[in-house]
């Protein structure tokens, strides 16, 4: 009796455990740069964007399950084009970051690349987390250069989920679009508007049902292996097995409405599509047309019939051959 209450309350451990939501951490990075100052909307550059944060920051202190850091460059002095986190992650930091916020002072030049290098080491080793990043700026051209290698390595780092740019006044730069997926804002509505939406999506997976079927319409039961690849850096973020159940209903993939996907099912030859983005809001239905090539192989002793299968497995293709 003993041992069977134990294993009760083993699994009742693991389900409260499973039902726990996976913490969000979200590393914003602010442009303090001089040309923050340019006048903008209702006031400087630097008005706005603080005005922006503080009543963004206001909406989010309730939900335990996100955490907030701040990293900021250009603010040091004029002669420093440094970088420092003023704020790192924790619980109940809220009062922190806005205190922060409220004091910041444009001073120096554009180093968002050294700000994102040292934004790896800003989030915790510890726990299960979604780690984003927001760079806030209102441009990138005097930026250091290496920022798309850098952006880059953040990425392949599997630290960081995405990496936004939220380009004030939509001044967007060759730099800004390696950076990470970009939002440019023109005004102050947009600015709310764009941060609250990245948060929304942030706490949210996609549904996605891919649908194969062949040249009549036809439900292809056949199973595949399909993977998902990072458009922006090629990195694979989720790989499954195609396959649909008694009932002929395909599997319902849940992937991350943040990221833009590449995919591939490996059919011969494999067949891809790019640049696939996900909605919270509604259905996903990937549809994908594979039809069944035939494999012809003759030998010295003659030609055999054409194949449709290859050990009880359609073969699936574009109608290409194999001779020997």
């Amino acid at each position: 009796m003993r041992r069977v209450f134990i294993v009760i309350l083993l699994l009742l451990c693991g389900a409260v455990q499973a039902q726990q939501p996976e913490k969000t951490r979200l590393l914003l990075i602010m442009d303090c740069s001089n040309s923050m100052w340019d006048h903008w909307q209702s006031g400087s550059k630097i008005k706005v964007t603080q005005q922006v944060l503080l009543s963004f920051l206001d909406s989010i202190s309730k939900q335990h399950d996100v955490d907030v850091a701040l990293r900021v460059f250009g603010h040091l002095n004029k002669e420093q084009f440094g970088t420092r986190l003023e704020v790192p992650f924790g619980s109940d930091n809220i009062y922190r970051l806005q205190s922060k916020i409220k004091t910041l002072v444009p001073q120096g030049g554009c180093t968002a690349a050294a700000a994102l290098t040292d934004a790896l080491s800003d989030f915790p080793a510890t726990g299960s987390s979604r780690n984003l990043i927001l760079i806030i700026t209102d441009g990138m051209d005097d930026c250091d250069a290496e920022i798309c290698d850098v952006a880059r390595q953040v990425q392949l780092s599997g630290v960081v989920v995405q990496t936004f740019v939220l380009c004030i006044g939509g001044n967007l730069s060759a730099h800004a679009s390696c950076a990470g997926s970009v939002f440019p804002v023109v005004n102050e509505e947009e600015f709310s508007k764009t941060l609250y939406d990245i948060f929304r999506l942030s706490g949210h997976k996609a549904k996605v049902v891919l649908n194969m079927v062949d040249a009549t319409g036809d439900l292809y039961e056949t199973e595949h292996p399909v993977a998902f690849y990072d458009h922006r850096t090629g990195v694979i973020r989720q790989s499954t097995i195609y396959s649909v159940d008694s009932k002929l209903k395909p599997d319902t993939l849940l992937m991350d409405p943040l990221v833009t996907y590449d995919m591939a099912v490996f059919t011969h030859p494999p067949l891809r599509r790019e640049a696939m983005q996900f909605s919270i809001d509604r259905p996903n239905n990937v549809d994908i047309t594979v039809s069944e090539g035939t494999l012809k192989a003759s030998g010295r002793n003659g030609s055999r019939p054409p194949l449709t299968s290859w050990c009880g497995v359609p073969v699936a293709a574009s109608a290409w051959r194999h001779r020997r």
